[in-house]
């Protein structure tokens, strides 16, 4: 006779545990990456570093590739097609905001107590953004190429990585 089976998966004087078909989190991805050696994992950290180009925008962003960016001369940064097209899908949403003459928070408007008050000069209003946001955070060490020949630091990967995701709505 078999053993009877319960809604919740469990098997009466046995566990089956069935397996999540959605999981929104990504538990058993880092689940996953969590197996294995810790010798294993700086191994495969060494061959990341190494590599003389980092491509973002096919994964998650990992410790050895915002390492080689912050420390190697010369890395090269590349985006993916699929994060192209996301940067270009953001750039346009944002642009057809703008041209709706719909409020953006620190695209039309100005930031943090100054949110209220609105600007037409965008480009300025986008440096003084990332000016104000970088102020006293990492140095300036922009040794890596980014994917249109500029300098990269750390932190720039950070929002490109994040961009390309989908996470932000900035202009490439």
């Amino acid at each position: 006779m078999a053993p009877a089976i319960a809604q919740n998966g469990h098997v009466i004087g046995e566990v089956l545990c069935k397996k999540s078909i959605h999981d929104p989190l990504n538990w058993e991805m880092a689940a996953d990456s969590l197996r294995g050696s810790h010798l294993n994992e700086v191994k495969k950290m060494v061959v990341e570093l190494r590599k003389p180009i980092v491509k973002l925008g096919d994964g998650t962003l990992t410790v050895a590739q915002v390492a080689s960016i912050a420390n190697i001369s010369g890395v090269k940064v590349q985006l993916s097609e699929t994060a192209r097209a996301g940067l270009k899908a953001s750039s346009d949403c944002v642009m057809d905001s703008m041209s709706k003459g719909t409020d953006s928070y620190g695209v039309t408007t100005k930031f943090g107590a100054t949110s209220h008050r609105r600007t037409k000069n965008g480009g300025a209003l986008q440096k003084e953004l990332i000016r104000f946001l970088n102020a006293g955070v990492f140095w300036p060490n922009s040794k890596a190429i980014g994917p249109n020949g500029e300098k990269l630091d750390a932190h720039e990967a950070f929002r490109v990585a994040g961009l390309s995701g989908g996470f932000f709505q900035l202009q490439p």
